[in-house]
């Protein structure tokens, strides 16, 4: 099970999906 590329996934996808919702960081 590669943790490290689920991990970055899920960090580089939050990172796209979260401004996209206007959450401000």
């Amino acid at each position: 099970m590669d943790q490290r590329r689920f991990f970055i996934g899920v960090l580089f996808v939050s990172g796209i999906f979260v401004p996209a919702f206007g959450d401000p960081p």
